[in-house]
């Protein structure tokens, strides 16, 4: 979209060379009066000598209406005598006058002292975000998603670009708490420490980041609190993150744009101010809400006429508030003549019922007094900052301590402005301004006219009083129109403001020069407001726009068009550090975190076989262990052994000859709820649950090949067995009793073989066929095979480390010939023994991660119980403070095997893609993602040609970060040696 380059709503008619009729008209009346004042200055000279006298003067008198540097000579003289004249230095006791704001209510809106009326203000921070990595048409999207965000802004508002050193201060604090936590580290944890401690340390003290905010200004808090809402949801919709900056993060943010220190002694006392005015504004509400009644109205009115004296003596001017009226009634009580009478023979209780009377009267007396030397004492936004004296010269700041500032101020731009150019403003030197003010109705309907009439004279007129840029400048007017009048967006008046601070003046001369010559390669023009100064000073206060010179007229997609600010950092202020973006931002997420679009902590990572998948999985082993989490991992291709023996792991092998383990099924354990039951606690209830469960491991024992009628006598069986060995007393600890006092299959066996019929015809109809099942069963548990071994023995071992590894490597066939029906049955009964173990963990309220490597297998099988088991699995997690975490490299699996396979995947809240193939790029798109949040096709390329560890991460519903993934010399040393070469 083209600009004008010019303020419209200063335009004035030009009538000859380029002057305004006002300038045309002055230069005449100048000529005037020279020709007169020598006419009679000169009158006895010859007409030669008056004529040269004459003629030179109005010669001289034209250099006064000549533009240089784009201003006219007679504005420069104007604005030196301003300057010379206008106050330049502030000593410290002046220097708060300079301090606009006063005060912050709600905890986030800043009120400032001016009188303009636009003095309610919040600040929304903002994440980076860096479009110009995309194909044309993923720009061209980006553009009109952030267009819309900015263009639905009906208010002035500031856009501001900050340099801070990253602050990870609560980060380091966050991983403090946590080894003080805990004492029993080994050698791996606390190498493992250290290295992380540095690796933080680094970037909080030796990287700079930029931030970014939109400083929103409004002259009711209700349009405000609109235009805010509307706003950060906007941002969110096309992912980029934010978030309202509360009192403290707008003191902190203040001082670092206007270079302020923070007197924190008088910082205590404002916020101690601030939580009691909260409080006696919660009680004033509640009070005026009481409204007076018609006698309370007519006494307020008697004694603000007639009681002039005791309402000074309270320092009322008047009543006009309940609780005023209930200050001055206690201040003036009285015995009533009721009680007087009452207790006229009782001289005891008259002198009682006094003195209560002379304390609620001086306390009120009291509370009327403190009440005013606290008004006195009230504390403003300003007084918490100082800073040091300064001397305002005609291009630069120079500070009492030897410190130099100035501002460097848009003088123009190309009619045709490239994609990004704003980056010409934001420098590593100091503070960016972009400052927005909404045009009102009637200087928009000037710009219209303006426009209507130039248009209009080059139409009629080839020879208009414009340049022979007519052509650019009328279709630019043209364009104006069409925008304004038929589409209905809003004009803004814009100018922006470069601070540059340095230690020295030459420092100083030499970054402005810098800046100057890299802007002017970007066709900008960017110049110091000489004599200025001041203005530009005042003007980034987040006040009014006090330079107006440089003002031009512009549509908000002029400046979105150079968008400009990338860096897109993302912290949960935690300690998993998971790597840097394309701008070399640092991504810190945590996946227990909660939040409106972060429900769950569930994640699946996917990539091409070497991507990175396991490394970085064991990476968020590591993090999840140092922060005392327990961990548990199905293994099924050994890529978690090595280092997890390291790590003080215990490792779980079905098939050790040494030490066989087992699970005995008919073991009683709690299980996930779908819902909150009330009756859950009850034996019968809990035994009802596990013969269900039962019911479908004996369904993938005989591959379905049962009958509906056989499957009812095994659960009669077994409800037998449970009662004839007491547990459905609730008397009866479940999860007391000792592993090797439970039944086992061989008990269910020999309950079959005896079953006890009810009628001669079920006998009759029955009998063989379940004394083939018992046959059957002992074929498969009772013989010297995988599940006799595993699940009709005794349950010989626990879940008791913090780290615990199931190595199923042997068992589970991962490859692609197939699986057989024993993987299924072996998972099955696994999920349902962690499910114990994660149920009772949700008591002792403490966070644990499920690492299932190769998880397509799951969604692989060929049968649907075990699906459905561990989707259930992981659509509950949340209610069990359990983070499900699945690596696969056949992401296709998810969505091509089973309908609803791929509901796994829209339970996970995070997911890492790395390198992927280009046919699974394809169904990633189809599958995973709606519409609007599909990946752009410059995503894709990259997924396409991603290195190992380079990868998209996905936070929430919103939030989609390019990473590098971050490794420090330790973690490569322990998780890259077992892996090969990382990089």
């Amino acid at each position: 979209m083209k600009h004008t380059n010019k303020d419209l709503t200063k335009i004035s008619t030009e009538v000859k060379f380029g002057l305004s009729f006002k300038e045309f008209f002055c230069f005449l009346l100048v000529s005037c009066f020279i020709f007169f004042f020598w006419s009679l200055t000169l009158k006895s000279f010859s007409p030669k000598i008056k004529f040269a006298f004459i003629f030179g003067s109005i010669i001289i008198s034209t250099f006064f209406f000549i533009p240089f540097n784009g201003i006219r000579s007679y504005k420069w003289l104007y604005k030196a005598l301003v300057f010379l004249f206008s106050k330049r230095k502030y000593k410290k006791q002046e220097l708060n006058q300079l301090i606009p704001y006063k005060n912050i209510i709600n905890d986030n809106v800043l009120i400032l002292y001016e009188s303009n009326l636009n003095k309610y203000i919040k600040i929304v921070k903002f994440q980076g975000f860096d479009i110009w990595t995309q194909n044309e048409i993923d720009i061209t999207k980006k553009l009109e998603e952030l267009n819309f965000a900015f263009e639905n802004i009906n208010t002035d508002f500031e856009i501001i670009k900050t340099n801070e050193k990253n602050d990870l201060s609560i980060n380091l604090q966050h991983l403090e708490e946590t080894i003080d936590a805990k004492n029993d580290w080994n050698k791996t944890q606390i190498d493992y420490f250290e290295n992380l401690v540095k690796d933080i340390n680094y970037e909080n003290e030796n990287i700079q980041k930029e931030n970014y905010y939109v400083v929103l200004k409004a002259m009711d808090l209700q349009n405000l609190e609109t235009e805010t809402t509307n706003l950060t949801r906007n941002l969110y919709n096309i992912g980029i993150n934010n978030n309202v900056l509360n009192k403290l993060e707008i003191i902190d943010l203040l001082g670092v744009l206007n270079n302020y220190e923070i007197n924190f002694e008088i910082l205590e006392k404002f916020l101690k101010q601030e939580s009691e005015n909260l409080a006696i504004n919660q009680k004033v509400k509640q009070k005026t809400q009481t409204q007076f009644t018609f006698w309370e109205s007519i006494k307020c009115l008697w004694i603000n006429l007639f009681q002039r004296k005791r309402l000074k003596a309270l320092n009322l001017n008047a009543i006009t508030k309940y609780e005023d009226l209930i200050l001055y009634q206690e201040a003036n009580i009285k015995l009533s003549f009721w009680k007087i009478l009452k207790n006229k023979f009782n001289k005891t209780k008259l002198k009682e019922l006094q003195i209560e009377i002379d304390v609620i009267r001086k306390a009120a007396k009291n509370k009327a007094l403190s009440q005013t030397k606290e008004t006195k004492k009230v504390i403003t936004l300003n007084e918490i900052y100082y800073q040091e004296e300064f001397e305002i010269k005609n291009k630069y700041i120079k500070y009492k301590d030897g410190d130099y500032q100035t501002f460097l101020s848009l003088k123009s731009l190309p009619f045709n402005l490239n994609y990004g150019y704003l980056n010409a403003f934001l420098t590593n030197y100091g503070n960016t301004f972009f400052k927005f003010e909404k045009m009102n109705d009637k200087k928009t309907d000037d710009v219209i006219n303006y426009a209507l009439k130039k248009t209009m004279e080059i139409e009629i007129n080839k020879k208009a009083t414009i340049n022979r840029m007519n052509d650019t400048y009328v279709n630019t007017l043209q364009e104006i129109l069409d925008n304004v009048v038929e589409k209905g967006k809003n004009l803004y008046t814009f100018n922006c403001y470069v601070e540059i601070k340095a230690k020295s003046l030459q420092e100083l001369k030499s970054k402005v020069r810098e800046i100057k010559v890299f802007a002017r390669n970007n066709k900008i023009k960017l110049d110091v407001p000489t004599f200025n100064i001041n203005e530009a000073f005042l003007s980034n206060k987040l006040c009014k726009n006090f330079f107006k010179d440089n003002n031009k007229t512009v549509f908000v997609e002029n400046i979105i068009q150079g968008w400009a600010f990338l860096q897109n950092s993302f912290n949960d202020y935690n300690n998993l550090f998971v790597g840097k973006g394309i701008n070399g931002e640092y991504i810190f997420f945590d996946r227990f975190k909660k939040t409106q679009d972060r429900t769950n902590a569930n994640m699946f990572i996917t990539g091409t076989s070497g991507a990175g998948k396991s490394t970085f999985a064991e990476k968020m082993i590591l993090n999840d262990i140092a922060n005392n989490r327990d961990v548990i991992v199905l293994d099924l291709q050994q890529e978690y052994k090595q280092n997890g023996l390291m790590l003080g792991a215990t490792i779980l092998d079905f098939t050790s000859k040494k030490q066989p383990l087992s699970i005995n099924v008919l073991q009683v354990r709690d299980v996930f709820e779908a819902e909150k039951s009330h009756n859950y606690s009850n034996n019968l209830t809990k035994i009802n649950r596990h013969i269900d469960y039962l019911e479908k491991f004996f369904r993938l024992v005989f591959k379905e090949e049962i009958s509906q009628s056989l499957i009812s006598y095994l659960k009669k069986a077994l409800g037998q067995l449970y009662k004839e060995n007491g547990y459905f007393d609730d008397n009866v600890d479940l999860s007391k009793i000792p592993n090797d006092k439970w039944i086992t299959i061989s008990d269910l066996i020999k309950k079959l073989e005896n079953y006890t019929f009810e009628t001669k015809w079920e006998k009759a109809n029955f009998e063989e066929q379940i004394k083939l099942l018992s046959h059957q069963l002992k074929l498969y548990f009772e013989t010297q095979n995988v599940l006799s071994t595993l699940f009709n023995n005794h349950t010989n071992f626990d879940i008791n480390s913090q780290y615990t590894i199931f190595d199923l490597h042997n068992i589970i066939n991962t490859s692609e010939s197939g699986e057989s029906y024993n993987d299924q049955i072996i998972l099955f009964v696994l999920l349902n023994f962690l499910q114990d173990k994660i149920a009772k963990n949700r008591e002792n309220k403490k966070q644990m991660s499920l690492f299932i490597g190769e998880a397509h297998f799951f969604v692989k099988s060929k049968n649907q119980i075990l699906f459905d088991f561990l989707f259930f699995t992981i659509k509950t997690a949340r209610k069990y403070g359990l983070s499900v975490v699945m690596d696969t490299q056949n992401l296709s699996d998810f969505y091509r095997e089973k309908d609803n396979a791929n509901a796994l995947l829209s339970n996970c809240d995070y997911s890492l893609f790395l390198r992927q193939k280009s046919s699974e790029i394809e169904d990633i798109n189809e599958k995973l993602f709606s519409t609007n949040k599909v990946l752009t096709q410059t995503e894709q390329d990259f997924l396409e040609r991603a290195s190992v560890g380079q990868g998209i991460l996905n936070i929430g519903a919103n939030l989609r970060y390019i990473v590098k993934l971050h490794y420090n010399d330790y973690e490569q040393e322990l998780l890259f040696k077992s892996k090969g070469d990382y990089i």
